[in-house]
């Protein structure tokens, strides 16, 4: 049983890539996501991550890859629990200790004070947190372009 939950919550973790991004993004979010894409690294997260994923959340999002900046979009998640926030809180330091860019988005209420509590968000300043998708883009864009 916890199997099958993790392997659900993985599912709805997805990193945007050509072959998905016209469903997820849109089109200003695309065309934006175009000029970058080869820079950066985006994953769409959605309903709850919990502590059945937390390990497989850290190995699918972990550094894999020749870009600049990770993205992650929370907009989606409804439940955050504190093993799944503590593998979050590994990807963002090894990213930042490999000197990569870190964009969160959609952190609502009870994402952001689990992540607050637990000092995950210690490390990252506003330039880094974004309301919305559209928003990181244009930051990440900005950035890498």
């Amino acid at each position: 049983l916890v199997h099958r939950l993790s392997n659900l919550q993985l599912d709805n973790t997805n990193k945007i890539t050509d072959m998905n991004a016209k469903e997820v993004l849109t089109k200003e979010e695309l065309q934006l996501f175009s000029g970058i894409k080869d820079k950066v690294a985006l994953f769409n997260l959605k309903g709850p991550i919990a502590f059945a994923a937390a390990r497989g959340f850290a190995k699918k999002i972990g550094i894999t890859g020749n870009y600049k900046a990770l993205l992650l979009d929370f907009s989606e998640v409804d439940l955050l629990d504190i093993t799944s926030c503590e593998a979050v809180g590994e990807v963002i330091a090894q990213h930042l200790d490999a000197g990569l860019g870190i964009y969160l988005i959609g952190l609502n209420g009870s994402i952001a004070d689990i992540m607050q509590r637990l000092l995950v968000l210690d490390r990252l300043d506003d330039n880094s947190i974004f309301s919305t998708r559209l928003e990181a883009l244009q930051a990440a864009s900005d950035q890498y372009n």
